[in-house]
C-alpha cells in the first residue's frame, strides 16, 4: 500500500513554503521545488535526475490534492536546487530560498 503524506506549510522568518510530511521527512513535488524560485516542474525534475546519485532517493506517496501516487523529493534535493538557481543568478532564489539553506531544519515551524 502506498503511504499518504500530509500537506504542511513551513515558515522561517518571512519565508514560507508548502511541502508534504511523511515519517518525519519534509518532501516536495518537483512542481513545488521549481515554482518556489520561479521555475518550472520540468527544470526541477531535470536537476534532480542529473544529480540523483548525490541526492536522497525520491519517495512515492499519495498526497491530499492528487488522486494518484506522486514522486516526492527530499528537503535536501530542494535546497540543492534552490542554491544552484541562486548561483546561476536567479534573483527569486536569492530572495526567497536562501533562508532555507542557512536555517537548521529544527528552526522551521509548521503551521
Amino acid at each position: 500500500m502506498t503511504p499518504t503524506a500530509k500537506k504542511v506549510c513551513y515558515k522561517l522568518g518571512d519565508f514560507s513554503v508548502e511541502a508534504y510530511q511523511l515519517d518525519g521527512q519534509i518532501l516536495f513535488t518537483h512542481r513545488l521545488i521549481g515554482e518556489t524560485v520561479g521555475k518550472s516542474k520540468s527544470t526541477a525534475q531535470r536537476y534532480c535526475k542529473l544529480h540523483e546519485g548525490e541526492l536522497p532517493t525520491p519517495v512515492t506517496a499519495m498526497v491530499p490534492d492528487k488522486n494518484r501516487p506522486v514522486a516526492l523529493s527530499s528537503y535536501q534535493a530542494a535546497i540543492a536546487y534552490w542554491h544552484d538557481q541562486a548561483k546561476k543568478g536567479n534573483k527569486e532564489a536569492h530572495r526567497e530560498a536562501d533562508p532555507c539553506g542557512i536555517a537548521l531544519l529544527s528552526q522551521w515551524h509548521s503551521y
